[in-house]
Formats: structure tokens, sequence, C-alpha cells
């Protein structure tokens, strides 16, 4: 009769440490900081002239945000803080797995063989800003996302955009003699990434 006892004794506290497991749930990553860099050159094709910028962190502002058709993130300055805004929008069916990977961009003459389209805004004043888009511009270099991390939802990377023989965005004239070529390069860490 013991030996039954104890033994219903053990089986009940089994069962009752088997219904009293802990649930585990993995906490909240805490958000990292964000950090990022955009280099600006705007040099005069027939001229040593050269306007440059850079911007760094609080300097200017960023986002991103994915839906369930692309994925788009930019930075941008507010003018006369600063001049220049640049913006990427990767479709879903050109994403890499993990996002990770290097785009080429989208350019003239044929845009949808770029993976990533881009856009660059250059504010000549403070109701003016000049628009290059890679379906309307030549457009050079690329986009690398070196890290995408799914739990706190950021990317980090890397890019560099040129665009070769742009018009002057401070002569409406549009004249030959008066192109110049960008350079805007940058990077960026821990860019969080928004839901649609």
């Amino acid at each position: 009769m013991n030996h039954r006892l104890f033994s219903g004794c053990i089986l009940f506290a089994l069962l009752f440490l088997a219904g009293c497991k802990k649930e585990t749930t993995e906490p909240t990553p805490q958000p990292l900081p964000v950090t990022a860099k955009l280099s600006r050159t705007m040099a005069y094709q027939n001229s040593s002239t050269r306007f440059a910028a850079e911007y760094e962190n609080d300097a200017f502002r960023h986002a991103a945000s994915q839906s369930a058709e692309k994925l788009q993130f930019g930075f941008w300055t507010t003018y006369p803080a600063g001049s220049d805004g640049l913006s990427f929008s990767i479709p879903k069916a050109r994403q890499k797995t993990g996002l990770v990977g290097t785009y080429t961009l989208a350019t003239l003459p044929n845009p949808a063989l770029g993976e990533a389209a881009v856009d660059y805004r250059f504010a000549t004043g403070e109701n003016c800003t000049v628009i290059f888009q890679s379906g309307t511009t030549l457009v050079e270099g690329s986009l690398v996302i070196t890290a995408y991390d799914p739990k706190r939802k950021t990317l980090s990377g890397t890019y560099t955009v040129r665009l070769p023989g742009a018009y002057d965005p401070f002569d409406p004239s549009f004249l030959p003699e008066k192109r110049v070529n960008f350079t805007i390069s940058g990077s960026f860490a821990n860019l969080p990434v928004k839901d649609e």
C-alpha cells in the first residue's frame, strides 16, 4: 500500500511539474544606434569648379520601409542646412536572399535591367529641387547591403551613385557645356525598416 501511495505521489509530482513548465520567449532585442554618412561632389565637366558636401548621423534624416512589393529607403537633408536627398527602391522580385548582396542600379538605356531604382534630389533653393531618376538619367555605381537583422529589422550597407554628364541643376538652359558629374557615396548601419 505504501509503495502504491509513494508511486502515486511521484507520478502526481511529475505531472504537476510538467504542467507548470515555464514558457520561454526570447526577449525583444534592444535597438542599436543608427549611423549614416552621405558625401556628395558635383564637378563641372568643362572647368575645375567643384562643390562638395558631407553629412553624418544627425545632420540628415533617414527612413526605410518594406511592403509586399518592395523595400525602399533613403537619406535626405532639409534646405538650407543641406541640398541632398537619395533614395533606393528594390522590387521584391529583385531582392537577394536575406536582402544581403550587391545590387546593380537601374539606368538608361534600359532601367528594367537594374535591381535597384535610384532617385537623387538636389535642392537649389527653398522651393526648387532638381530630381535625377534612374529611369531618366545615366546612373553608375552600386548598392551593397552588408547585413540585415531580421529580429531588429535593421539594414546596414554602403552605396556609390555616379551621375555622369548630368545637367547643371543651377542652369535651366540645359546647355551641353554646363554638364556636371555627381558622385554620391555613403554608408549606413542599423537603419530600422518599418513594415507597410
